[in-house]
């Protein structure tokens, strides 16, 4: 339901805005979003989508670009994501984690 209303439409077709963030990336096959990271695995932080105050609060708590982190564990059935940054660990939403574009190490 929430999809549909964040749907935009390009070329005549309707296109959801996940698969346009995504399209950034097409070409680029090492990158993944922190939602699709295994657990237990580290990553480098490429880009941060999403509005400023969203970027604010990531850069707040240390995850900008070229920040190193570990995903620690997921819940299943897209519930929260925690991740370690040096002696911190941060529980962040999986609608968060999927606008965290990461290089696995």
């Amino acid at each position: 339901m929430i999809n549909n209303f964040w749907k935009q439409k390009v070329r005549g077709k309707d296109i959801s805005i996940d698969k346009i963030q995504w399209k950034k990336n097409e070409g680029s096959s090492d990158l993944i979003l922190l939602s699709q990271l295994q657990c237990g695995k580290s990553a480098k932080v490429i880009e941060l989508q999403g509005n400023p105050a969203q970027k604010d609060k990531l850069q707040s708590m240390g995850i900008y670009v070229g920040a190193v982190i570990l995903k620690k564990s997921a819940m299943p059935s897209k519930g929260p994501i925690i991740i370690e940054k040096g002696a911190m660990q941060f529980a962040l939403g999986y609608d968060i984690a999927k606008k965290i574009v990461v290089k696995a190490l």
